[in-house]
């Protein structure tokens, strides 16, 4: 029976296996990166800086119109039945709309940076970092579409490389050979990695994908679907980042930091969450397009039980350690140990609650479930409502309980 079992689940637990080792390095990457920023420059050079990235990791998001999932939940298709053309017709409309949005969208906020520093944040030495990283929003929004596509077609090494790995690595290496001073220093050096990532990106996708002639591509269904997850995406956004931008408007730099560098370390375990889901959503869409939904659901369980194996010693270590943790990022940074706690909490009971975002979208019911909007905006409400209560008491506490309790009630309904 058990090898009965093993052998059923063998290709998932491989490919899963393959996803967390390379996620767990993109995860680690991460952490060395933000450490080395929060060393080299203290905290209040690295607060500018983190409340810039979170700027640019939002609209990257936003402007990428919801193609994200509907790339995986396609282009997964596609590729199976070898119809190459469609697969690249989607690839090349979702980044030439990218384009054209966040291009607008990093003009208008070019434009209104100085506003954006001094009026809303209340800094206007954010003004400068802030110019250079909305430069590099339409080449993020691109190489992450292109690392979603690897993720569509199953190349788990490419897809975790451009999504996760290359540009903090590069962005260690930047710190560590120009020795950037200033936040701004940092802001151009970053605009920088994102260039030479999406041409990585373009010349890999060319040498993996067969080059194929120009046909049409009917994008009906694809864009219909875009339209709906592109409203979840936004929801999404604002309510894992949503308490960094307003923390960043009453608090002062080095909180800011403090604050930022315990919600990216807490993310640390969600990298099995994402791992799997690198090889689960394609999947999840290929059984359901067979009509095996005996096998979807027995997929959905395996991995929801991986997850949690894999995320509870990690869990286990942050509560233990939280100060030796923050302490790596400097003595600055030690009062955020608490914080820390708090978000790791809230991170494992989003793992725990397994892919099930990823299981409605991909079976085509991100629309027509009103259940699955209602859990987005609820969750995002009741967080805002849970920051706006806490922040005048504690505004550190008004920050975690944004991200922690918004997470709470988002994670029990998909239970």
């Amino acid at each position: 029976m058990i090898k009965k079992t093993f052998s059923k689940n063998r290709e998932l637990l491989l490919h899963s296996f393959l996803a967390l080792t390379i996620r767990g390095l993109a995860a680690i990457a991460s952490f060395v990166m933000n450490m080395v920023i929060s060393r080299r420059l203290g905290a209040t050079e690295a607060g500018y800086f983190f409340l810039a990235l979170a700027f640019v990791t939002v609209f990257s998001n936003i402007t990428r119109l919801g193609t994200d999932n509907a790339i995986i939940r396609f282009i997964s298709v596609y590729s199976k039945n070898k119809e190459w053309y469609k697969v690249n017709g989607a690839l090349k409309a979702s980044i030439k709309y990218s384009i054209y949005v966040s291009i607008i969208f990093a003009l208008v906020t070019i434009g209104l940076s100085n506003f954006i520093s001094t009026t809303i944040f209340s800094k206007p030495l954010l003004k400068g970092v802030l110019i250079f990283m909305t430069v590099a929003i339409p080449f993020t929004a691109v190489y992450n579409i292109f690392g979603f596509a690897f993720q569509a077609i199953k190349k788990v090494i490419f897809s975790v490389l451009f999504l996760n790995v290359v540009v903090p690595v590069l962005v260690i290496f930047a710190v560590l050979f120009f020795k950037p001073a200033r936040a701004e220093s940092l802001g151009w050096m970053y605009l920088g990695t994102t260039v030479i990532t999406v041409i990585l990106a373009f010349f890999s996708w060319r040498f993996v994908v067969p080059d194929t002639q120009s046909k049409h591509f009917d994008g009906t269904d694809f864009w219909k679907s875009s339209k709906s997850l592109w409203v979840i995406i936004i929801c999404q956004q604002l309510m894992q980042w949503g308490g960094q931008f307003i923390a960043g408007i009453f608090l002062k730099a080095p909180d800011i930091a403090v604050l930022a560098v315990a919600q990216r370390t807490s993310m640390l375990i969600s990298f099995i969450l994402i791992a799997v889901n690198f090889v689960s959503a394609p999947r999840f869409s290929t059984y359901y397009n067979d009509g095996d939904m005996a096998g979807l659901k027995k997929f959905a369980v395996t991995t929801t039980r991986v997850m949690t194996l894999v995320a509870t010693p990690l869990v286990v270590l942050i509560l233990i350690f939280p100060t030796w943790i923050m302490t790596l990022f400097g003595h600055d940074f030690s009062n955020g140990a608490n914080l820390l706690r708090v978000l790791a909490i809230g991170q494992f009971i989003n793992v725990i609650t397994g892919s099930i975002g990823y299981l409605l979208i991909m079976t085509g019911h991100e629309k027509g479930n009103a259940k699955y909007y209602r859990i987005k905006w609820y969750s995002f409400y009741y967080s805002f409502v849970c920051f706006n209560l806490f922040f005048w008491c504690d505004g550190r506490r008004g920050f975690y309980s944004f991200g922690c309790c918004g997470t709470k009630p988002y994670s029990s309904c998909n239970c």
